[in-house]
């Protein structure tokens, strides 16, 4: 590769729309909410970071603390429905509406 080549994603092209549909939900839960990493006043509900670091081609799996689950992923899940995601609840082993 020459020094102005762009690398080439040989990944299959569902593959990286699922990664730009991840990283756009990811970034759209940070608007609403601060990465943990940068959480100085203690507000974030996520309990690991960076968030972005959670998604992995389809899936994004993220960890919350227990003091904020019930609105964050009350917000994560209507977040998903907007954009067309599915969202899967493992505490309650099932899809959130």
């Amino acid at each position: 590769m020459t020094q102005n080549q762009e690398p080439t994603d040989h990944r299959p092209a569902n593959h990286r729309q699922e990664s730009r549909n991840g990283s756009a939900y990811v970034a759209a839960l940070l608007e609403r909410w601060c990465d943990i990493t940068e959480d100085e006043g203690e507000t974030s509900p996520w309990s690991v970071g960076p968030l972005i670091e959670s998604a992995s081609g389809p899936l994004i799996y993220f960890g919350m603390g227990w003091s904020r689950a019930e609105e964050a992923s009350a917000y994560a899940a209507d977040l998903a429905d907007s954009m067309g995601l599915v969202c899967f609840d493992v505490r309650e082993n099932q899809l959130r509406p």
